[in-house]
């Protein structure tokens, strides 16, 4: 008898089984569980727990992977989100590539409020790296990641490393290093951000006369609500999604990244100081042994749109000859 025929049997007469680690458990109604089924279930607990976590690590690839581009005959590559878990960001790249590379992304819990969102990095990536093995049990692996994604990203790589797995190439494309969210980055630029203003909202008004002050400061009012207001349908639009980012953020705050012993290729959305300097991209060489591959897009380019068009374009043609470089 087939393990699946035999688990069909038990729950048939009402006998759960599940599993807890290495551990086999068991819930049943009182004189059901008899002596020779308790004997059946130790001697075959091994293939048990097998099938069981099998079974598990399958339900969990085909919801949290979601096929971008499915078909080709280059390797796949596995795209974790941003810190919205949107994973279709990757769909103005895909269509850049081309049919001949499949691209999945990686959508963590919570994005169609099924489940609650993960706040801890590890035990995120744990989850990708299971569903990413799962569904393609040898290597060599692509994996990549967007914005805050790629910090993600960054522990599913070393993840599948540990495993034993070869990881031929991580992408990060505009993922700030997390040296950026430590609090004295952060205070320095809050101080920068309100210094800013401060200077621009002067120079307005002292380029006019004082008496058209009060209308500058209430059509500054007036942007300010209409942004809060756009913030709050949004969140009623997607409505699981806020959690999800918060989830994501706070994730991503509390990480601790090791040194990771392969390659990386770092995407950076421009060189325009401000963005240089806000997200430390180039921090995310503390964390790697290799000298990082760095492809840097147009000066007017920001992270924000840096996979849609124009510049996917630009960012795609970068993206493959660093796929064609790892699979030499």
């Amino acid at each position: 008898m087939s393990t699946f025929e035999f688990l069909s049997q038990l729950k048939a007469k009402d006998i759960r089984v599940w599993a807890e680690g290495d551990r086999l458990r068991c819930n049943a109604p009182s004189n059901v569980l008899t002596t020779e089924l308790q004997e059946e279930l130790r001697n075959r607990k091994t293939e048990i727990l097998a099938f069981l976590n099998a079974a598990q690590s399958w339900s969990e690839s085909t919801t949290t992977l979601v096929p971008i581009q499915p078909v080709g005959t280059n390797s796949r590559v596995f795209g974790v989100a941003g810190h919205n878990g949107d994973t279709f960001c990757y769909v103005p790249l895909s269509r850049q590539l081309g049919i001949e590379r499949p691209i999945y992304g990686l959508q963590p819990p919570g994005v169609d409020g099924i489940g609650a969102p993960i706040r801890v990095v590890e035990d995120l990536a744990s989850l990708f790296v299971r569903a990413i093995i799962a569904f393609q049990p040898d290597g060599p692996y692509l994996v990549s990641g967007y914005c805050l994604g790629g910090v993600i990203a960054f522990e599913v790589a070393q993840q599948l490393r540990q495993q034993g797995k070869e990881v031929a190439l991580l992408s990060l494309f505009g993922s700030p290093c997390p040296t950026a969210f430590s609090w004295t980055h952060q205070a320095r630029l809050k101080i920068g951000d309100i210094m800013k203003r401060m200077r621009q909202h002067g120079k307005a008004l002292l380029s006019q006369s004082p008496l058209h002050w009060p209308a500058y400061l209430r059509s500054r009012a007036d942007a300010r609500r209409a942004e809060h207001q756009k913030e709050q349908q949004s969140e009623a639009e997607h409505p699981y999604r806020r959690k999800v980012e918060d989830a994501t953020v706070q994730a991503v705050l509390q990480y601790k990244p090791q040194v990771y012993p392969g390659r990386i290729a770092l995407f950076i959305p421009s060189d325009n100081p401000t963005y240089l300097f806000g997200d430390r991209f180039y921090d995310w060489q503390r964390f790697c042994s290799q000298p990082l591959d760095l492809y840097t897009g147009p000066s007017t380019c920001n992270g924000d749109v840096m996979l849609r068009e124009p510049y996917v374009q630009t960012f795609a043609e970068y993206f493959r000859s660093s796929l064609n470089r790892a699979e030499v």
